[in-house]
């Protein structure tokens, strides 16, 4: 009897581990990822496609007010301009709760701010996803004219949703590393309920 519980104690431990080490690996992939899509979103939102109107504009538009964006009624720079501020507030985000939580948890570890990190990392992840979109949309702005070389641009740079799937999908390394994770919460509830249920 002794026995089982040494070793029910020991694989917690163990277990214990291999979170706080998964958990260190998800902070600083989500922590970089993040601090990335923040500066080109930020720098992008200030060198806009198309550009700015400015003093040299000929005399058919000196009604345009001088620093606003050319392409300020142009659908595709509205929708790059969007998906480019969401992707900047969400990549801030992650990189401000993987900061505020390094100086959280330095000496201690639980489950709850192991879920805060994954959060932090699925704002990165979705970040990068609308990055992605603001450069489709941006560069489609600028390239309407020519609609073969804006819609190419278009699919070429929409091909990274796919590659994403795929990859999940067909990457035995990715799918077992989801797998892996599954495994971990899902012993994270047995615990919980026989620590419950033990009371």
């Amino acid at each position: 009897m002794d026995r089982e519980k040494i070793k029910e104690v020991e694989r917690n431990e163990w277990n214990e581990k291999k979170k706080k080490f998964f958990t260190t690996k998800y902070k600083e992939s989500a922590l970089v990822a993040a601090t990335l899509i923040a500066t080109v979103t930020f720098t992008a939102g200030f060198t806009l496609p198309g550009g700015y109107f400015s003093n040299e504009v000929g005399n058919q538009q000196q009604q345009q007010v001088i620093g606003t964006a050319v392409l300020r009624n142009n659908k595709a720079f509205q929708a790059f301009m969007i998906t480019d501020t969401i992707a900047m507030v969400l990549s801030t985000t992650s990189v401000f709760m993987n900061l505020f939580l390094t100086i959280i948890s330095s000496n201690e570890y639980s489950k709850r701010l192991a879920s805060y990190y994954i959060v932090s990392m699925v704002l990165a992840m979705v970040a990068m996803g609308l990055m992605v979109v603001a450069f489709v949309t941006g560069t489609y702005a600028v390239l309407s004219p020519s609609l073969g070389l804006a819609i190419a641009t278009c699919v070429i740079g929409l091909s990274f949703f796919g590659l994403i799937v795929y990859t999940l999908t067909w990457s035995k390394r990715a799918v077992h590393i989801l797998k892996h994770l599954a495994l971990l919460y899902i012993w994270d509830i047995k615990i919980d309920y026989k620590k419950v249920h033990m009371k």
